[in-house]
């Protein structure tokens, strides 16, 4: 498997700074994450199709020229990776000849055994999505990467507890970014547990996400604005 990048001609670049798209895959899950918005609302969505990352998407980076590509989920981008190894053939192909740098996002931590192999050098940033302190310790950096940790605000999530895991990171030589983003509940609400707290430190001590629809979402050569439309049956795809 390919794993070093390509020297490829540069096409559509003066991006949009800041900009992203986000793919979304589903290629199964391990499904162990409690927080799991798919899981716990019953949302399901097409299978990812292999062949779904050249053309489509380098039209979708020409017209939009973002920043970013960010690879996430219905399911966990890198469950089972190496059956969907054409997917990102695909994908560093077209990110190398947009000039678009690549973001992943994924539950599997740094020493997992299933992605060992998997060559995330190819991405600029890696955002590990974390569930409790002690995978912390796990989280290493591997070829220089910019390092993201993100979590959901659990119910029973103190103050004390997030400024603990706010001052591990501060003091980290692996972790450069933390992020915290609200549950969504079963009836696909959003929580505001400790809201106030993380609202007063948002962009000092760390990131806070609320739901919201930030990006444009591709998936199987269509792009939506609104990411609960992928899991809708004949929804509105805008590529």
């Amino acid at each position: 498997m390919k794993s070093e990048k390509a020297i490829m001609p540069m096409r559509c670049v003066n991006a949009n700074p800041g900009k992203y798209v986000s793919i979304i895959t589903n290629f199964g899950c391990h499904y162990t994450c409690p927080e799991c918005i798919v899981r716990n609302n019953g949302l399901k969505m097409s299978e990812t199709d292999n062949f779904s990352t050249q053309e489509p998407l380098n039209k979708v980076l020409c017209k939009e020229r973002p920043e970013w590509v960010s690879v996430s989920g219905g399911g966990d981008p890198l469950f089972h990776w190496k059956d969907h190894w054409s997917f990102y053939e695909g994908l560093f192909h077209t990110a190398e000849r947009r000039n678009v740098k690549l973001e992943m996002h994924t539950s599997y931590l740094p020493d997992s055994p299933e992605v060992q192999d998997f060559p995330l050098n190819w991405f600029e940033r890696v955002v590990y999505h974390v569930h409790k302190f002690d995978d912390l310790l796990h989280v290493k950096r591997k070829f220089g990467e910019i390092v993201r940790v993100v979590f959901v605000v659990d119910d029973n999530m103190t103050e004390q507890d997030v400024l603990f895991i706010a001052g591990y990171v501060a003091g980290s030589k692996e972790i450069d970014e933390l992020s915290f983003r609200q549950r969504v509940d079963e009836n696909y609400k959003e929580t505001y547990h400790l809201h106030d707290l993380l609202t007063e430190y948002h962009k000092k001590l760390w990131w806070y996400i609320t739901q919201c629809d930030y990006n444009l979402y591709f998936h199987n050569g269509k792009v939506y604005t609104k990411y609960t439309d992928i899991f809708t049956e004949g929804s509105n795809g805008l590529g």
